[in-house]
């Protein structure tokens, strides 16, 4: 039984779960680890500056840290949508203008947050 990951970045080949370089053109293939101090350990989403994800409320440097396929993903629906998120324990601010919008928590305390619509001014 064969099951397929992901395409090859670079020659577009498909790939076996957990594969360390492509079988064509021998393309490296990267994975989170436990060093990857710049993603979540938990739902591996980008932290950039943050102290706590946005969209788990893990804070860096924890969480289980599994393996998973890094790849760019396509996402076709609706248009942006400009939100206001606040946080509920510590009060900080921070706007989003994205098509989906999945953070939950604060990027500084890791509390929960409200999420305000903003209306579009077109």
């Amino acid at each position: 039984m064969k099951f397929y990951m992901g395409k090859c970045p670079k020659c577009g080949m498909f790939i076996f779960p957990f594969a360390r370089k492509c079988l064509r053109c021998e393309t490296k293939i990267k994975y989170l680890t436990k060093t990857d101090k710049d993603h979540c350990g938990n739902c591996h989403k980008p932290l950039g500056n943050d102290e706590y994800c946005r969209y788990c409320g893990t804070r860096r440097g924890e969480g289980k840290f599994d393996p998973y396929f890094n790849e760019p993903q396509c996402i076709y629906g609706p248009p942006p949508i400009s939100r206001l998120h606040t946080c509920n324990e510590c009060g900080y601010e921070w706007e989003t203008n994205t098509m989906i919008d999945r953070q939950n928590y604060c990027p500084r305390c890791g509390g929960s947050c409200k999420i305000t619509e903003q209306e579009d001014d077109r």
